[in-house]
């Protein structure tokens, strides 16, 4: 059985940052959004929701993702993983809200309509006075929120390379979550073709075809599991795997995403492709003597790799202020320029 995903009541900014985060694992923040405006709206009915995004649209154009009665609201690959079973097309905010309104009394799950999803609108630019009138205390207010409006869809099982919080408005989301390290267990799919931009976990959390895909048991075994209510709120760490299952002929989630850490840093990604250019197709020799040198030097798994130098002396290695951060990264970029 999966186990339940801890639950905060009354979160303070100095509980989240001291406990929550540090911790590294999901939190539910029950109710911590339950006073938005756009909560009691929802309360009301959908129709009072979307009348005030209506209200507000700035008539920007979005684009909504498409998926036909037969996939029951999955939003995956086509059966041979060359293509995605969705489609996307041009919509404005307003006009998705009319569609979902209009087929309320249908259900994706149950194959009697299509699912129809908008993903990541920034809400200032669709919504403007949403982000002063619904603020998450939590975080830094010059984080912008964004909006993912829906049926019951199913967002499969992936990651993001950024903390998250997010915030139930209208109704009912099932997240389950993994951690980093089930990697392994999870199936990822392709890189080069993903459904949300990151690779997703090809088994499903409510049908995993454990014969096909049987080390998925030993995630089963890892996850957990919180239910969101109007009003309530996750916490989901960097690099945590997470399914989502939305419920309801109208829903509406709203996230926050931020980068821990320092701010200069390198995207991991770059980093990432480089690293699969430069070793692995080297032999399993040499791929080995220098996970070595990555696990050593750059993941730190023996601790301080240079403990035994003057920390002056540490080079590139020691101490990065800004401007040595700034110096290492010219030096990359030289290193990748072709030689005249």
């Amino acid at each position: 059985m999966v186990k339940p995903v801890r639950v905060y009541e009354n979160v303070t900014k100095e509980q989240f940052e001291a406990e929550i985060i540090p911790s590294n694992r999901p939190a539910v923040l029950k109710g911590l959004v339950v006073d938005w405006p756009v909560v009691r709206l929802a309360q009301t009915s959908p129709e009072a929701l979307c009348n005030y995004l209506k209200q507000h649209d700035t008539g920007k154009p979005a684009q909504a993702l498409t998926l036909e009665a037969q996939h029951r609201g999955k939003f995956y690959y086509t059966p041979d993983f060359a293509g995605l079973n969705f489609q996307k097309i041009p919509t404005t905010l307003s006009a998705s809200l009319d569609w979902l309104l209009q087929h309320q009394g249908q259900s994706p799950r149950e194959g009697e309509c299509a699912a129809h999803v908008l993903q990541a609108l920034i809400a200032h630019e669709y919504c403007p006075p949403f982000v002063n009138e619904n603020r998450v205390g939590l975080l830094d207010p010059r984080l912008g929120p964004r909006f993912w409006i829906g049926n019951a869809a199913r967002t499969q099982t992936h990651y993001d390379i950024m903390d998250n919080i997010a915030c139930n408005v209208s109704g009912e989301r099932t997240f389950t979550l993994f951690p980093p390290e089930q990697l392994p267990n999870l199936y990822p799919g392709s890189f080069d073709l993903t459904p949300n931009g990151t690779p997703i976990s090809l088994p499903d959390v409510i049908a995993p075809e454990l014969g096909k895909y049987p080390k998925f048991a030993d995630a089963l075994e890892t996850a957990e599991q919180a239910v969101l209510e109007p009003g309530d709120a996750i916490y989901i760490p960097y690099f945590w795997w997470h399914d989502v299952q939305a419920r309801g002929a109208f829903n509406m989630l709203v996230n926050y995403w931020w980068r821990p850490g320092r701010p200069d840093l390198m995207p991991p990604y770059p980093a990432f492709y480089m690293a699969l250019a430069a070793f692995a197709h080297m032999t399993p020799e040499m791929r080995a003597g220098w996970k070595e040198m990555f696990d050593h030097f750059i993941f730190r798994v023996n601790g301080e790799p240079f403990a035994h130098l003057p920390e002056a002396q540490r080079g590139m290695f020691g101490p990065m202020p800004p401007e040595r951060m700034g110096s290492l990264k010219n030096f990359i970029l030289s290193m990748l320029r072709p030689n005249k």
